[in-house]
This record gives C-alpha cells, structure tokens and sequence, in this order.
C-alpha cells in the first residue's frame, strides 16, 4: 500500500525525468508531504534498475534489516531479502 495516491505517480515521473541513482534519490526528497515513503520507493527503484553500486558501502550489508514504519509489511526484511523479492516480483 502506498500512503498517498500522487506517490506512484510522483515516483515514476522522477524515475523517467532523471539519468542516474543519486538523481532519482535526490530528487524524491523534495516532496514535504510524501517523505515517509517517497525516498524509500525511490531507494528500493534505483536500487532495482541501477544495481548497488551507488549505496554507500555501509548500505549493502545485507544483514541490515527494515524497521516497517514506512511500509510495515517490510518489517524484519533484511536488505538481501528485499532485493530478492523486488527482483522476483519483476519477472
């Protein structure tokens, strides 16, 4: 579920208007109203489409798990488990 009906709108407007990671990252932290899940769609996206190489090196622990308070159904995801399901859900 998404908090708010503009966020998928806003996510994949930044996603086809910029050329890099940072960019998209970036970018999605310019709307007030939709920083509780705007930044992490767009984290989760950039991360999907543009690999990892752009997180810090910290980031690609996979050990680090997701606290839900954006999305609780994430909750207790690790890292490595999200990317395997978001590049399972692709296919």
């Amino acid at each position: 579920a998404v908090s708010a009906p503009e966020t998928l709108g806003l996510l994949l407007t930044h996603f086809e208007n910029t050329e890099s990671a940072e960019d998209l990252f970036n970018s999605s932290l310019l709307h007030k109203r939709n920083l509780d899940s705007l930044p992490p769609l767009a984290g989760l996206l950039a991360g999907v489409y543009y690999g990892n190489q752009w997180l810090p090196n910290r980031a690609k622990r996979p050990e680090i798990s997701i606290g839900g308070v954006c999305l609780p159904m994430l909750k207790g995801l690790t890292l490595g488990e999200l990317t395997k399901y978001a590049l399972k859900n692709l296919e």
